[in-house]
């Protein structure tokens, strides 16, 4: 909601679905719909959020010279 996008329900509305070639929202709820991409600029999108995530992990569990383990499973390339 900070970024834009007003909506009682961000994740549903934007991140969550797609847009058809008339500009239709489209769910990605529904499996045929989940080849689009998502309704929001690409580092808003849940890829890029979860790649900064795990990184910041991953740079954090170094610094502290600590082992690391990290499984990240993305839903959109799917």
């Amino acid at each position: 909601m900070r970024h834009g996008f007003d909506s009682a329900n961000p994740w549903g509305d934007f991140a969550n679905s797609g847009l058809d070639a008339d500009g239709a929202r489209l769910s990605g709820w529904l499996l045929k719909n989940s080849r689009l991409p998502a309704n929001v600029p690409e580092e808003h999108s849940e890829t890029a959020y979860m790649t900064d995530r795990a990184i910041a992990f991953m740079q954090d569990a170094v610094t502290r010279d600590e082992p690391w383990l990290c499984h990240l499973s993305y839903i959109k390339p799917h």
